[in-house]
């Protein structure tokens, strides 16, 4: 069970790929923090279809679709609902954020497991192609 905000839950649950550079800050600062957590990879369709039905259906979601977005991270709350802000959610100071370096090692950890070759960099997931963002 995770402690967060003073209280305690199961294991943080978010939707993400490998690929978006915000979600591999996401899961290195959960592992800097020993935070135990549930990736929701949208890379596989199952998840993917999950997914959109919770995209398409959230409130949450209508100024990532606006801007043309795909809305991940999205940290799934036991209730269901989902929020974006995971630093607010779960309570992480600047203090407690991963560095660089550590999201490399979980980019490196990533790829190996996907079977990526090693040191490429995964590309932005940006609809927009201009690096910006989820």
């Amino acid at each position: 069970m995770a402690t967060t905000n003073g209280t305690t839950r199961g294991p943080v649950r978010f939707y993400g790929m490998n690929a978006c550079d915000d979600c591999r800050h996401l899961k290195a600062t959960l592992q800097k923090n020993a935070i135990p957590y549930e990736f929701l990879d949208i890379t596989d369709l199952g998840t993917l279809r999950d997914f959109l039905e919770l995209r398409d259906s959230s409130a949450e979601f209508d100024k990532v679709r606006a801007q043309g977005r795909v809305g991940i991270p999205c940290l799934v709350r036991p209730d269901g609902s989902c929020t974006h802000d995971w630093r607010g959610e779960l309570g992480i100071t600047p203090d407690q954020e991963a560095s660089e370096q550590e999201d490399a090692a979980v980019l490196a950890q990533a790829s190996a497991a996907a079977g990526a070759p090693r040191g490429g960099a995964a590309p932005a997931c940006s609809l927009h192609g201009d690096h910006s963002g989820c």
